[in-house]
């Protein structure tokens, strides 16, 4: 695909479409739990977690289909990459297609192209694509299927890769920013369900200012931490999350 005709796609892409987040490196996987959680308020949610690759797939299949959290979710995570037997391929991608309760498909770009993935309302981009026109063709599983009002598209950055939002505008795609606490403000609602509404007020005023206050990052950082402890419990999957992480620094490498 030529750059010109990056930016011709780019350039039909709607504009409350696309987003992007830098919440920080040791707060991802709270970030994760929070958009998840904040799409869910749709009952017909379907959604989509791109990563770049197979082991990263694994891992996270296993940690939503493990941890309490994500489980009591309610949701049918189905897992999808090239690793897999065709014959599981196809399996997953109907059960994700036809089911009747919200879902969630975990995947390479090997759903990024050719699958007809509809009324998908939200694709989360766990990991930045190496090809930008990749990233079309990941945000094009939503909002461009015929969809009255289409999905939401989030890429969710580390903070060393926010030049990665100049590399597209520079291709026409432009993303707009999410803040980091909106994107957990469920993470609130059960502070102030615990504590009663005598928090309401102060919980305003941090909606209002810049930067999360350093408690609500604490509260969000103890939720961090008890799933990383949850992690490293589990031999499985602390394995499946060391292979996910080389992988990835192999593909970023190549």
């Amino acid at each position: 695909t030529t750059v010109k005709t990056m930016v011709v796609e780019a350039s039909a892409l709607p504009d409350t479409l696309i987003a992007y987040a830098v919440p920080p490196t040791k707060l991802r996987l709270v970030a994760l739990l929070g958009q998840i959680k904040q799409w869910l308020s749709n009952q017909a949610a379907k959604l989509v977690i791109f990563t770049l690759c197979c082991d990263s797939v694994d891992y996270l299949h296993r940690l939503f289909t493990t941890h309490p959290e994500f489980k009591q979710l309610g949701l049918n995570f189905v897992r999808l990459h090239g690793s897999l037997e065709q014959a599981e391929r196809i399996a997953s991608f109907k059960q994700f297609t036809q089911a009747k309760q919200p879902a969630c498909l975990i995947c390479t770009d090997v759903a990024a192209r050719g699958l007809n993935l509809e009324r998908v309302t939200g694709i989360l981009q766990w990991d930045a694509p190496c090809d930008l026109v990749d990233f079309l063709h990941r945000t094009g599983r939503t909002g461009r299927l015929g969809d009255q009002e289409g999905g939401q598209s989030v890429l969710l950055l580390q903070p060393s890769e926010r030049e990665y939002v100049n590399l597209l505008a520079e291709k026409g795609v432009r993303l707009k920013p999410l803040k980091f606490d909106p994107l957990i403000a469920w993470l609130r609602n059960v502070k102030l369900a615990a504590q009663g509404k005598a928090v309401e007020k102060a919980a305003k005023e941090e909606d209002e200012a810049e930067e999360v206050p350093a408690s609500l990052r604490a509260h969000h950082a103890q939720w961090q931490q008890q799933l990383e402890t949850f992690i490293k419990n589990d031999r499985i999957l602390f394995d499946l999350a060391k292979l996910a992480y080389t992988s990835t620094l192999r593909a970023y490498a190549t």
